[in-house]
Protein backbone atom coordinates (compact mmCIF):
# COMPACT_ATOMS: atom_id res chain seq x y z
CA UNK A 1 0.00 0.00 0.00
CA UNK A 2 2.97 2.32 0.45
CA UNK A 3 3.25 2.79 -3.30
CA UNK A 4 -0.22 4.32 -3.54
CA UNK A 5 -0.52 8.12 -3.51
CA UNK A 6 -3.76 7.75 -1.51
CA UNK A 7 -4.75 4.42 -0.01
CA UNK A 8 -8.28 5.57 0.87
CA UNK A 9 -9.87 4.35 -2.38
CA UNK A 10 -8.27 0.92 -2.07
CA UNK A 11 -9.27 0.64 1.60
CA UNK A 12 -12.87 1.55 0.74
CA UNK A 13 -12.92 -1.07 -2.01
CA UNK A 14 -11.51 -3.71 0.35
CA UNK A 15 -14.09 -2.75 2.98
CA UNK A 16 -16.89 -3.23 0.42
CA UNK A 17 -15.50 -6.63 -0.54
CA UNK A 18 -15.33 -7.66 3.11
CA UNK A 19 -18.95 -6.54 3.57
CA UNK A 20 -20.12 -8.50 0.51
CA UNK A 21 -18.09 -11.60 1.39
CA UNK A 22 -17.65 -11.87 5.18
CA UNK A 23 -15.57 -15.04 4.79
CA UNK A 24 -13.06 -13.26 2.56
CA UNK A 25 -9.62 -13.06 4.14
CA UNK A 26 -7.07 -10.51 2.92
CA UNK A 27 -3.47 -9.91 3.87
CA UNK A 28 -2.36 -6.31 3.36
CA UNK A 29 0.96 -4.79 4.36
CA UNK A 30 1.62 -1.13 4.96
CA UNK A 31 3.76 1.16 7.03
CA UNK A 32 0.82 3.58 7.25
CA UNK A 33 -1.41 3.66 10.30
CA UNK A 34 -4.67 2.24 8.96
CA UNK A 35 -6.47 3.04 12.20
CA UNK A 36 -6.23 6.73 11.30
CA UNK A 37 -7.88 6.19 7.91
CA UNK A 38 -11.41 7.28 7.10
CA UNK A 39 -12.84 3.76 6.84
CA UNK A 40 -14.09 1.50 9.61
CA UNK A 41 -11.14 -0.62 10.64
CA UNK A 42 -12.93 -2.44 13.47
CA UNK A 43 -13.02 -5.67 11.46
CA UNK A 44 -9.30 -5.56 10.76
CA UNK A 45 -6.75 -7.47 12.75
CA UNK A 46 -3.39 -5.77 12.73
CA UNK A 47 -0.01 -7.25 13.42
CA UNK A 48 2.82 -4.88 14.24
CA UNK A 49 6.10 -5.89 12.64
CA UNK A 50 9.21 -4.26 14.01
CA UNK A 51 12.15 -3.13 11.91
CA UNK A 52 14.40 -5.76 13.49
CA UNK A 53 12.00 -8.45 12.23
CA UNK A 54 12.27 -7.29 8.64
CA UNK A 55 16.05 -6.93 8.84
CA UNK A 56 16.19 -10.53 10.02
CA UNK A 57 14.01 -11.58 7.07
CA UNK A 58 16.27 -9.67 4.67
CA UNK A 59 19.30 -11.40 6.16
CA UNK A 60 17.75 -14.84 5.69
CA UNK A 61 16.84 -14.01 2.08
CA UNK A 62 20.34 -12.72 1.36
CA UNK A 63 22.00 -15.83 2.80
CA UNK A 64 19.71 -18.07 0.76
CA UNK A 65 20.18 -16.09 -2.45
CA UNK A 66 23.96 -15.97 -2.12
CA UNK A 67 23.99 -19.77 -1.79
CA UNK A 68 21.23 -20.71 -4.24
CA UNK A 69 21.92 -18.43 -7.20
CA UNK A 70 24.57 -20.08 -9.44
CA UNK A 71 26.16 -16.76 -10.45
CA UNK A 72 26.37 -15.49 -6.87
CA UNK A 73 27.46 -18.83 -5.46
CA UNK A 74 30.68 -18.59 -7.54
CA UNK A 75 31.70 -15.31 -5.89
CA UNK A 76 34.41 -15.35 -3.26
CA UNK A 77 33.46 -15.33 0.40
CA UNK A 78 34.90 -11.84 0.93
CA UNK A 79 32.80 -10.38 -1.87
CA UNK A 80 29.67 -12.21 -0.66
CA UNK A 81 30.24 -10.85 2.85
CA UNK A 82 30.69 -7.34 1.45
CA UNK A 83 27.45 -7.64 -0.57
CA UNK A 84 25.60 -8.94 2.48
CA UNK A 85 26.92 -6.24 4.82
CA UNK A 86 26.27 -3.45 2.31
CA UNK A 87 22.68 -4.52 1.72
CA UNK A 88 21.96 -5.02 5.42
CA UNK A 89 23.54 -1.73 6.45
CA UNK A 90 21.64 0.28 3.84
CA UNK A 91 18.30 -1.42 4.43
CA UNK A 92 16.03 0.39 6.85
CA UNK A 93 13.76 -2.65 7.13
CA UNK A 94 10.65 -0.94 5.82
Amino acid sequence: MNELPDETELLECLARLMHISPDLRLFVTSTADLASSSIDTSSLRTIQVEQQDTVSDISILLDYTLQADPALRRLGDDLKNEIRQTLLSTSDGS
